[in-house]
């Protein structure tokens, strides 16, 4: 059904920013040269997400599998910042932390608000899209005043 392919959808939405932090910091240790630690990370977050799919999928189905595969995601993000902080002396800034936190409140808020919407699927990814947007602009992951100066400079 629509609402519960929206719930799956949303869950694995709230996956994304951990999957782009690993992007990154996967990028910084391999370019580090520590491919062993990585590899052991992945074999701990296989096994994490193999379990948790054992557990889960039963009796949610789909919606399981987005679960574990957004606990395993997060898993490997906390572990890949950790690393690089360890291995590389990467400083973690804690407003940085604080605005992807404030970030997954407001998609999850914004989800929750918009699955609850008597409205097509498609409707309901524009607005996701657009929150999500907005929601990046609001906590700066978007630097707002770039945007105005390349309007301006049009």
């Amino acid at each position: 059904t629509g609402a519960y392919d929206g719930r799956v959808f949303s869950v694995l939405m709230i996956a994304f920013p951990a999957f782009c932090i690993n992007y990154i910091y996967m990028t910084l240790i391999t370019a580090e040269g520590s491919l062993g630690k990585l590899i052991r990370v992945a074999i701990v977050a296989v096994i994490i997400n193999l379990s948790l799919n054992f557990i889960l999928m039963p009796y949610y189905g789909a919606l399981g599998a987005a679960i574990a595969c957004c606990i395993t995601m997060y898993f490997v993000a906390i572990t890949n910042i950790f690393l690089a902080k360890r291995i590389i002396g990467l400083v973690t800034d804690l407003r940085w932390v604080l605005q992807y936190l404030i970030f997954i409140a407001l998609i999850l808020v914004l989800l929750k608000g918009i699955m609850l919407l008597p409205l097509t699927m498609a409707i309901r990814l524009l607005l996701i899209a657009a929150g999500a947007s907005a929601g990046m602009l609001l906590c700066g992951f978007v630097p707002f005043r770039k945007i105005m100066e390349m309007i301006k400079d049009r």
